[in-house]
């Protein structure tokens, strides 16, 4: 484990990170942001959280969870997120733009069907923002038979670019989701075990106290 990920053992005095997951209703962001916030509240940071529930009573409007994580006491989320998860490109285009420079952006890198130009997020990431695409859809499938869990593989991802245990994530899930097919242990194992996604190493990379810093070369998105 890099000595600036997150060890419970030995937190860095200057943690501060915050991390932004937007979707549509339906895509259990709301739901991955708590696990988030739970698992690093395990771990002792101090978490700060707000949640944005799209107007419509009834739809798929835009749902936002942003977590804010420190070593030290803060009071609001910070203006710039470190890393953005996508679930849905349409609502999380709009939100690249508050990654700050050198932050992480997490998406579906294959679309299901034609995309028109522009729609997918990879068009919209600065040259500044490290893009991190891979299959959420295809893990999900593999692991539940549905695309549904995606949010969780999703989850997985971020727990491994940002060296968090996995047996805190297993654990949150297992008594989230009760008896869901994403709480049985194999299932949960295979969603969220960290840095799991293939063809990539969010080991490679590391969360320092105050920035997201290459250790190693890495080509922009194939």
């Amino acid at each position: 484990m890099a000595k600036d990920s997150f060890d419970p053992a030995r937190k860095s005095a200057s943690t501060d990170i915050q991390i932004a997951i937007c979707g549509s209703a339906g895509d259990g962001t709301i739901a991955t942001g708590d696990i988030l916030k739970r698992a690093a509240a395990a771990m002792g940071y101090n978490v700060i959280a707000f949640d944005l529930y799209p107007p419509e009573i009834r739809g798929f409007g835009k749902c936002i969870s942003r977590i804010r994580i420190s070593s030290v006491q803060t009071y609001s989320l910070k203006q710039d997120s470190d890393a953005l998860v996508s679930l849905n490109d349409q609502h999380a285009i709009a939100h690249v733009g508050e990654v700050r420079d050198f932050g992480a952006v997490i998406y579906e890198d294959s679309a299901v069907a034609h995309l028109p130009e522009g729609a997918h997020i990879s068009g919209h990431i600065r040259a500044a923002q490290i893009p991190y695409g891979f299959n959420m859809r295809q893990i999900s499938e593999q692991a539940t038979n549905s695309a549904r869990s995606r949010n969780i593989v999703a989850l997985g991802y971020v727990a491994g670019l940002f060296g968090m245990p996995g047996e805190i994530f297993h654990k949150i899930i297992a008594g989230k989701f009760g008896k869901k097919a994403q709480a049985s242990p194999t299932t949960t194992s295979r969603l969220s075990t960290p840095g799991s996604a293939p063809g990539r190493r969010p080991s490679s990379w590391t969360m320092s106290s105050s920035a997201l810093r290459r250790r190693a070369p890495a080509a922009r998105m194939r």
